[in-house]
């Protein structure tokens, strides 16, 4: 399976980007590190106020924390998105790293945009006895519709692992404008047989990738 990752060569993301190819591994967030404010969140089913709801209260808060510890990244299916680029790759000075996954190796899943999922009692503490995944009920794969133009895929990781481990981009595709450090990339790439593709404009809102 094939997808993308959008790079920002701005601040860390040069750091990120050299960890990605030198050290052959993938940086796995938590949902406190997305720009989205309401990442993860779910609607609670079952009441947790009150003190007749103590018990409930406690199931809610140790939930919580297992959402808040549960590790992943995010992917594109394609880049061919002048927002995501302007977004996530510094203004189109960025870059792109291509991966490609060996089928069922992870658990890689696309999100779906609609809206918080709702959070029954059962679920969470099937969650908590690890019976099921915060992805199977939708936490951490549901996202409201006004992200829909991002298309994103997620691969989810163990909460106890920071990194996805040996495994490095199959190709980098180079942003439509000049791109940072271009010149200490391009010399890095190739010693590790990684592909060097460039983006290049056809028109004033698209572009193809050539090599």
């Amino acid at each position: 399976m094939k997808l993308f990752k959008l790079q920002s060569l701005n601040n860390d993301g040069l750091f990120y980007t050299l960890d990605m190819i030198i050290n052959r591994r993938i940086f796995l967030a938590t949902r406190e590190l997305m720009n989205d404010i309401n990442e993860g969140q779910w609607n609670c089913e079952f009441e947790i106020t009150g003190r007749n709801n103590i018990e409930n209260r406690k199931v809610a808060e140790e939930f919580k924390a297992c959402i808040d510890s549960q590790r992943f990244t995010c992917f594109l299916e394609k880049i061919n998105s002048n927002l995501m680029w302007a977004h996530y790759a510094g203004g189109f000075s960025g870059i792109a790293l291509e991966f490609d996954f060996e089928p069922n190796k992870y658990d890689i899943r696309k999100i779906d945009y609609i809206g918080a999922p709702s959070l029954s009692l059962e679920n969470a503490n099937s969650v908590i006895n690890s019976e099921l995944l915060p992805q199977d009920i939708g936490i951490l794969k549901q996202k409201e519709k006004c992200w829909v133009y991002e298309d994103e895929w997620r691969l989810y990781g163990n909460s106890q692992d920071k990194y996805i481990n040996n495994i490095k981009p199959s190709a980098i595709v180079f942003g439509a404008r000049n791109t940072k450090h271009y010149q200490l990339l391009e010399k890095l790439l190739r010693p590790h047989s990684i592909v060097i593709k460039y983006m290049e404009p056809t028109n004033n809102t698209e572009f193809s990738i050539s090599e």
